[in-house]
């Protein structure tokens, strides 16, 4: 589906999804506890979430909805085989992944876009030396055996999902497991999250050095628990405000300790004045200047960081971005591709993005490249826009925020669809 915006000004409060980042841990931690029981409240439906909620089910889990209220009725249990449709989730997929082989002796994973074609390499290398055969084309995964062993290696610079998975499955496993991390740890409070998840569920994971150790015998007790707003999907809304739209984010824990809420320093740090109290926080525009950030710890803020820099006068630039190359679309090729076509001035390097900034941008049609992120960043670029933007593919957006839109037109946004 296609949108067209008209270059509103925004103004009012919004209320920002649960992080689904948070969600997904938890809901899997629910899942694998040694009794049924546990409440997971305030969960945004989004499809990233649903494709947890149905990988769950298919391996033995009953799961049931009342709104944004999910209970855990049954964990997961062994099966002989399953199959996990995992749509477009990384997360879902790099997270049960492991949990499956535990469980079953055979399963298949189904998904969409380029879900598959996204690094996987870490779990395969595992396979491969443990002598497990697979079978991976565009649109699905089959793997049949069950993952042994203490210990497991793994990178730290391709994704933090891989070592969430397998500390998932050193809960599973009745054996001390240790996991070492061969390079540089990236995204290290994506692993902070996991960490916090496994306390709230009564599992301690120990970390020395550069490994990760969970003891024999350790199980997720049942737990009620709600999610805290996301920063992540916050970060379109605080920057909107920072280029001069006049908006209140509520929902977020001042204490969370999700990375992009790192957002907040980089608003100031770019010129922004920052207003926060427990209830709310308000962005707005000041005196706003150029900025140099690395994002090899939050990848997920760059396309509207760079939508932040094509509203600034000057050169800024993003840096440490090759990973946004292997998210739902390429995102560094996404992202100066698109904002050039409302008249931007982004440059496109290896694994960096130099944004020199005009203040404001033209306007036009642009792709959202089936990438949510891309989507929403678009949408806020259009509030800097002389003329109006037509964002092609735009309903993308519930993979993680399905209300964007509608958010946007409470804000005062005008929107509709063409097509």
């Amino acid at each position: 589906m296609d949108i067209l915006l008209k270059n509103n000004k925004l103004n009012g409060s919004v209320r920002v999804p649960s992080s689904k980042s948070l969600a997904h841990r938890y809901l899997i931690c629910g899942a694998l506890a040694k009794e049924p029981g546990s409440v997971i409240s305030n969960v945004s439906m989004s499809e990233d979430i649903l494709a947890t909620i149905n990988a769950l089910t298919a391996l033995g889990a009953k799961i049931s909805i009342q709104k944004d209220v999910c209970t855990i009725e049954k964990c997961i249990s062994t099966k002989k085989s399953a199959v996990i449709n995992c749509n477009e989730s990384g997360s879902t997929l790099r997270f049960m992944l492991p949990i499956a082989l535990m469980v079953c002796d055979e399963v298949k994973f189904i998904a969409r876009g380029r879900l598959l074609e996204r690094p996987l390499d870490p779990y395969f290398d595992i396979l491969d030396k443990q002598g497990i055969p697979y079978e991976l084309t565009k649109s699905s995964l089959k793997i049949k055996g069950r993952i042994s062993g203490s210990r497991f290696e793994v990178p730290g610079d391709i994704s933090s999902q891989f070592i969430t998975g397998l500390l998932f499955l050193a809960v599973l496993k009745d054996q001390d497991i240790t996991i070492d991390i061969t390079t540089p740890l990236q995204s290290i409070d994506y692993i902070d999250m996991t960490t916090h998840a496994f306390e709230s569920f009564g599992v301690y994971v120990k970390k020395e050095g550069n490994s990760f150790f969970v003891p024999a015998g350790r199980h997720f007790s049942k737990k009620k628990i709600p999610v805290e707003g996301d920063y992540s999907q916050a970060a379109f809304f605080l920057t909107a405000g920072a280029l001069d739209n006049d908006i209140c984010v509520t929902g977020l824990r001042q204490s969370s300790l999700q990375g992009d809420k790192e957002i907040i320093n980089i608003l100031k740090d770019a010129g922004a004045k920052v207003l926060q109290d427990d209830l709310e926080i308000k962005v707005q525009k000041y005196r706003p200047w150029p900025f140099e950030i690395d994002v090899g710890n939050i990848p997920d803020l760059a396309p509207i960081l760079a939508v932040l820099a094509c509203g600034t006068k000057g050169q800024s630039k993003i840096t440490n971005a090759s990973r946004l190359r292997l998210k739902e679309s390429d995102r560094l090729f996404a992202i100066a591709n698109e904002l050039n076509a409302l008249g931007g001035n982004v440059i496109e390097l290896e694994d960096s993005l130099v944004i020199n900034g005009t203040g404001s941008l033209k306007g036009g049609t642009v792709s959202s490249h089936n990438d949510h992120r891309i989507a929403m960043a678009l949408a806020i670029a259009s509030t800097i826009c002389t003329g109006n933007v037509k964002i092609k593919d735009a309903d993308c957006v519930s993979k993680s925020y399905p209300l964007f839109f509608e958010h946007i037109a409470n804000l005062g946004g005008e929107y509709e669809y063409v097509g």
